[in-house]
């Protein structure tokens, strides 16, 4: 319940209020009586705080990005070491589970399938071994790999554009806020000036 309170004169220019008070209902309305130059920092220090708010989602979401393009380039390397090893007579390799789960994890489409779906259209038998002693296993031909390795390449691709528009708008963000800060000092440097001018009158 809020009791009566005795209105007190506001708060000279340039006096901070503090935020507990201006939000408690049993407080007397400051704002009412505020100076427009104590108003104008105060709209300043929010410009600023919405300001630094969004730089550090914008900072976190290129930063995932950034770990996004990293992993896909190094299982796109680990795809084309495979596709070196293999030679244009039909010989198949197996892709490594690391890239497998990869794939299905961050729901990587191959030829517009999952990768589940793309490797059982895919499989081929192969044999590894001398002769006489080799052994039959399931893989993928060279050219199902340059797939594989087209889909990674195009996710590092996109997450490395990601990252350079997220550092473009940081860069903007960091400029409003210096922007957004100048002016508040020059604010206070007036306001100041001011102060200073009326006690020089008032002596």
């Amino acid at each position: 319940m809020c009791y009566a309170t005795i209105h007190e004169p506001p708060p000279p220019p340039g006096t901070l209020i503090d935020s507990d008070t201006l939000s408690d209902p049993c407080q007397p309305d400051v704002m009412k009586d505020y100076s427009q130059v104590g108003k104008s920092m105060m709209t300043m220090a929010d410009m600023m705080q919405t300001f630094v708010e969004m730089a550090y989602r914008k900072f976190c979401q290129m930063s995932g990005q950034m770990n996004v393009a990293r992993d896909a380039q190094k299982m796109a390397n680990h795809v084309n070491i495979i596709i070196s090893q293999l030679g244009e007579s039909g010989e198949v390799g197996v892709l490594p589970a690391e890239v497998t789960h990869y794939l299905r994890d961050n729901n990587i489409l191959v030829d517009e399938q999952t990768i589940d779906q793309f490797l059982h259209d895919n499989a081929r038998i192969g044999r590894c071994g001398q002769e006489g002693q080799f052994h039959l296993f399931i893989g993928i031909s060279a050219s199902a790999m340059v797939s594989i390795n087209t889909a990674l390449k195009s996710t590092e691709t996109q997450a490395s554009d990601s990252v350079q528009c997220s550092q473009q708008k940081l860069m903007q963000l960091m400029k409003d806020f210096n922007t957004a800060l100048t002016v508040t000092n020059n604010v206070q440097n007036m306001n100041v000036a001011t102060v200073k001018s009326i006690e020089h009158s008032i002596r």
